[in-house]
């Protein structure tokens, strides 16, 4: 009588199989993610920087011609206007000098200064600056972040602007 010495193999386990539901529900996912990536993408770069810098880029041309009379007006007065930037921490003096063509000093005007965030205007800040007299104005420089700023200086006298000047500064810690 034969005896048969080889061990019986256990039954294979049933291997995976990649059947029709399990890629569907694959590109679903897929898909769902991709979506949902790019939904908050685009809120957040709707939300952060609306990329606007005029609100009527058609009115902003009409008035170009004016700027440049403008700005050749603020020439022809010889206004020398010294800003004092440096040092420019949260609320150390912010001082404006202003004199005139024969380098006297200037007093009684109305002078205004806006500390600008080039990338995000809700941390701009606007300073009315106070007349100490002999020509020299000044206001405490507002919490500013580090990085890029631009600061705008407006002088009026009465209505009528007399002179802007435009500069980026760096604030470091």
């Amino acid at each position: 009588m034969p005896v048969d010495l080889t061990p019986s193999l256990p039954k294979p386990a049933k291997s995976f199989e990649l059947k029709g539901g399990h890629v569907l529900a694959a590109l679903i996912v897929f898909f769902a993610v991709i979506f949902a990536v790019n939904m908050t993408m685009m809120s957040l770069a709707i939300r952060t920087m609306p990329g606007i810098e005029v609100k009527s880029a058609y009115e902003a041309s009409q008035q170009f011609n004016r700027r440049l009379d403008a700005i050749a007006e603020q020439d022809q007065r010889g206004w020398q206007v010294d800003i004092g930037t440096g040092g420019m921490r949260s609320g150390t003096p912010f001082s404006v000098h202003v004199r005139d063509k024969a380098g006297a000093e200037l007093g009684g005007l109305t002078v205004q200064a806006r500390f600008e965030r080039p990338a995000d205007a809700r941390f701009d800040h606007k300073v009315v600056l106070a007349d100490l007299g002999a020509g020299r104005y000044s206001a405490a420089t507002p919490a500013l972040a580090t990085g890029q700023w631009v600061v705008t200086v407006e002088i009026m006298r009465g209505d009528a602007r007399q002179f802007v000047s435009q500069r980026r500064i760096v604030v470091k810690e």
